[in-house]
């Protein structure tokens, strides 16, 4: 994994296609101290015998350090791999990101697969719609209207 000066890691999932996952200030202090002394091509984090880290590995890991960590959610469900990938889905689409830009960090082959599976969290802002509807209505208006008048002009 490459940590660059975007504060992305570039990742290759198991779709075999790159893609860059933002990371915030802290994360990525986390990512840089760990990729220090690692060539470009190591792995950042690695298994205990310095392979990769599989799906069941990095799930057990996730276990053992939420447990020694004493985190417990409200619900008292477990924290796995995937809910994190749902809680930051989540929040990335609370903070107003694009659902294309969240469907990019997550690796899904089409943006139609994030917003079915998390339309249900974004925000039914209908005046934030009117007012976006109304502000192009006017920029057209105003276009019209400054064309209509270069015409006029450019005939007298």
């Amino acid at each position: 994994k490459t940590v660059n000066a975007y504060e992305d890691i570039i990742d290759t999932p198991k779709s075999g296609q790159q893609r860059e996952v933002p990371l915030t200030p802290r994360a990525a202090q986390i990512a840089k101290t760990a990729a220090k002394g690692k060539g470009q091509d190591d792995l950042l984090f690695t298994s205990s015998t310095g392979g990769t880290v599989n799906r069941r590995g990095f799930a057990t890991s996730l276990t053992d350090a939420v447990r020694r960590a004493g985190i417990e959610t409200e619900t008292g469900q477990p924290i796995t791999p995937h809910c994190l990938r749902d809680t930051f889905a989540t929040q990335a689409l609370h903070s107003g990101a694009s659902i294309i830009a969240v469907s990019r960090a997550l690796g899904h082959a089409d943006p139609s697969i994030t917003l079915s599976r998390y339309a249900g969290l974004l925000p039914e802002d209908v005046d934030s719609l009117r007012a976006g509807l109304t502000a192009a209505e006017k920029a057209q208006s105003m276009k019209k209207k400054a064309k209509k008048s270069a015409k006029k002009s450019a005939n007298t």
